[in-house]
């Protein structure tokens, strides 16, 4: 199964930007400069702006920053990869900082790439696009990195429109129009659906181990779904949770699956 990594909306794009390349880094290296931050939904509510949704031109808002597209030969074998992040611009405001972030992010990953080809290795990651979409005056920032048939890694950050403010996952859920008590039965509810649609239920499995992994993966699930949980706006202006979804018969192994707030 393919296996996903995922840096959070909850996460400071600030905190991202210790992120630069180093001469020596290796793609765990800049995993692991990845600070992954356990967000608890807070049951005080904050203000959500009631006013009119700012209507954005989305092609001036979300530029191409950078784009590198070749073929790389390693052993013989050519392998195409793809490799674009993007440059935001709200009116009238800064997003310097948020920018910059971004491009040390998206760089420190690329740079690995690079070392592997001059040093004449395989490269890992194949494709780094993105995705840009507003929803009730907020920009949701989704970058995805492809590394085969590995893993992939995802980065969502939510952005308010107005101020340029980076937003929690409390802020998303409100600006979606659900309170933040809702909002969270309803991830938790997706990622039991989730479940349930990849594993079953428990009648599908035969012998008494089987069924304790089964409710044990079921358990793991319901407990740790919003633990690295990102949300953001599709392109249709649903709003989308990444949750932590365990698998039975393994280890204590778990995915991250993608699922729709409703």
């Amino acid at each position: 199964m393919k296996k996903t990594i995922f840096a959070l909306a909850a996460v400071s794009l600030v905190t991202l930007s210790a992120c630069t390349p180093k001469s020596n880094a290796t793609l765990d290296d800049v995993i692991n400069d990845i600070d992954p931050n356990y967000y608890a939904v807070s049951e005080v509510e904050s203000e959500v702006s009631s006013e009119a949704e700012v209507k954005l031109d989305m092609n001036e808002v979300v530029k191409v920053e950078f784009c590198e597209k070749d073929t790389y030969t390693y052993d013989g074998q050519k392998t195409d990869y793809s490799y674009e992040y993007p440059r935001l611009n709200l009116p009238n405001v800064n997003l310097t900082n948020v920018n910059d972030s971004i491009k040390n992010y998206c760089n420190a990953l690329i740079s690995v790439e690079k070392k592997a080809m001059d040093e004449g290795r395989q490269i890992e990651m194949t494709k780094m696009g993105y995705s840009a979409n507003a929803k009730n005056n907020v920009l949701s920032i989704v970058i995805r990195s492809e590394f085969g048939e590995q893993f992939s890694l995802c980065k969502a950050v939510n952005i308010s429109v107005k101020t340029g403010a980076e937003l929690t996952n409390n802020e998303v859920i409100l600006a979606a129009g659900f309170t933040s008590t809702d909002g969270e039965s309803k991830i938790l509810n997706a990622a039991k659906d989730k479940f349930t649609q990849l594993y079953g239920v428990s009648d599908d499995y035969n012998t008494p181990d089987e069924i304790t992994a089964y409710e044990r993966a079921k358990a793991a699930t319901e407990l740790d779904f919003d633990v690295d949980m990102s949300l953001y706006f599709d392109q249709n202006g649903a709003l989308k949770a990444m949750v932590r979804i365990y698998e039975p018969l393994t280890d204590d192994s778990y995915d991250y699956f993608e699922v729709k707030v409703a």
